[in-house]
């Protein structure tokens, strides 16, 4: 149920790195989201688990986040639980344990800051642990070093990497079915409509016998997940693959391969 791992762990980790790519402000986040690497420990049709009385989200993925200037972000559930930083000079891994990789053996950060850069950091609060500046913040008032918005943005992408995770996975692009036709493409403008989606956000074109392409421009992000399930439940149209793009917050722009039934 819910995100699992990814707004699990992802609530830590991401945050993080949102926040190391000055990416955690309103308006910041991924451009492009690639789920396709992704496994879960039930069968997925259509977006959605086929099983429903046990863990069901993605325990074994690896989803690429592009962010504005080709900087990516991997969520991924694979190697050891924490964050790897990549750059042209070196490498760095922190969890909460441990802090290693050349910028900590070569010492870049020495004498470079100080207790000012501590009080900016907690927005003008001292340093201390994050219960005890939590509960300042209630007495004082102000923000504490974590807060509400910038952890929004960042579960912004824990959120969309579900999604295409559940939307991607296992997708199969290498099978046909029968010519796309005039009554297919109504049979999707239906689901379009069901799922509570305007009709000028939304394109429709044949792309393969029997294969759909559906547009979505800025449209709500959940709503991705509720058309794919439209699609299946009441036209036995099924979402073969998905590309999703984050426009701004909340929307996005998708793109989902359909085949006809």
């Amino acid at each position: 149920y819910s995100g699992g791992k990814f707004t699990d762990w992802g609530a830590h980790h991401v945050d993080i790195a949102h926040w190391a790519l000055k990416q955690d402000a309103k308006g910041k986040g991924p451009i492009e989201i690639n789920g396709a690497d992704a496994k879960h420990p039930v069968p997925f049709k259509d977006g959605y688990p086929t099983v429903d009385d046990c863990y069901n989200t993605s325990h074994d993925f690896s989803v690429p986040c592009r962010f504005p200037g080709g900087t990516e972000l991997v969520i991924t559930s694979r190697g050891d639980n924490g964050i790897l930083f990549e750059g042209t000079k070196g490498r760095m891994f922190v969890n909460r344990q441990k802090i290693t990789g050349t910028p900590i053996e070569e010492g870049w950060d020495k004498e470079k800051f100080g207790d000012d850069d501590l009080k900016a950091l907690y927005k003008g609060k001292p340093f201390e642990g994050h219960k005890q500046n939590f509960y300042r913040c209630i007495r004082e008032g102000g923000l504490p070093v974590s807060d509400v918005f910038s952890h929004i943005v960042a579960m912004n992408t824990c959120h969309l990497a579900s999604i295409a995770a559940r939307l991607g996975a296992g997708a199969d692009l290498s099978a046909t079915a029968g010519e796309a036709s005039t009554l297919l493409q109504s049979r999707v403008a239906r689901g379009v409509e069901r799922a509570g989606l305007a009709a000028d956000v939304v394109t429709v074109q044949s792309v393969a016998p029997g294969r759909l392409q559906l547009v979505l421009r800025d449209a709500p992000f959940d709503a991705v997940a509720t058309l794919a399930g439209s699609l299946a439940r009441w036209e036995g149209i099924t979402v073969v693959g998905a590309e999703i793009t984050r426009t701004r917050p909340g929307r996005v722009e998708a793109t989902l391969l359909l085949r006809a039934p």
